[in-house]
């Protein structure tokens, strides 16, 4: 597996539902105004980049990371739970700015 990053000029939450269902995206985390997503090792920065911004109708930037501390901490905590039998919650949606 690897990670990168996907900035959305329509912002995360137009990209997180549609890059949760990727076939390849083995999971995902909000970090700041950007995902970071890991996902299989073998597809290109330019397929996720391509089935991204076809999702969100909306230009991502997508470039190869290595795991945040804060992403080692939310894998981690994912995985203790499913080894409980714990149902994850949902991360909260980015609020909606009204203009």
């Amino acid at each position: 597996t690897r990670r990168v990053e996907a900035e959305c000029e329509a912002g995360v939450a137009a990209v997180m539902q549609h890059a949760r269902e990727l076939p390849y995206v083995v999971d995902l985390t909000i970090f700041g105004n950007s995902l970071h997503i890991l996902m299989r090792a073998e597809i290109s920065d330019e397929r996720i980049d391509r089935d991204l911004e076809a999702a969100a109708g909306a230009l991502v930037k997508i470039r190869s990371i290595d795991a945040s501390l804060e992403d080692v901490f939310v894998r981690l905590t994912e995985i203790e739970r499913g080894r409980r039998g714990e149902i994850p919650a949902e991360p909260p949606a980015e609020p909606v700015v009204a203009s």
